[in-house]
């Protein structure tokens, strides 16, 4: 990782984001092109991530495995946009477009910074919130299947 000479600009808008990352500050994030969105999906459907899900408690993940760390190194690689540092683990297509290498990749290099678990483990909820927004669906879903009774106006 290493500090631009000549901090970014970030733009007001909905596809942009701030995270903090433990006691290692706010860190700039945007959404990845569509085709990146699918590839995470496709890794977490391999990893076996609804299971993994499924088991968490209180939304932290009690279990896991080596992919869905990679997964996470990816979606912080992917999703990297910081006013002022850049990340040294390149793209994506450096590492041959194979997602599992480039996040752990992006992960040593977090790792060699200080960076913990703890650290970086938020980004990868706080991505599938913004990628899958589920309270947003299940609302929606609920005032599409109104199963309640319903009311008979009083007779006078």
């Amino acid at each position: 990782m290493h500090t631009r000479q000549t901090p970014r600009t970030i733009p007001d808008k909905p596809n942009y984001w701030t995270l903090t990352l433990g006691d290692k500050g706010a860190h700039g994030f945007r959404d990845p092109l569509p085709v990146y969105k699918g590839l995470i999906g496709g890794a977490l459907t391999d990893a076996d991530f609804a299971k993994i899900a499924a088991a968490a408690k209180d939304g932290r993940i009690t279990t896991s495995t080596v992919d869905v760390w990679a997964i996470t190194g990816a979606v912080i690689g992917l999703c990297w946009y910081d006013a002022t540092r850049d990340l040294d683990a390149g793209s994506i297509r450096d590492h041959g477009g194979d997602l599992m290498a480039y996040g752990e990749a992006v992960l040593y290099e977090l790792q060699d910074e200080g960076y913990t678990d703890a650290d970086v483990g938020p980004v990868l909820s706080a991505f599938l919130k913004r990628a899958l927004p589920v309270d947003e669906l299940a609302k929606e879903a609920m005032a599409r299947a109104d199963f309640s009774v319903e009311e008979k106006a009083a007779s006078s």
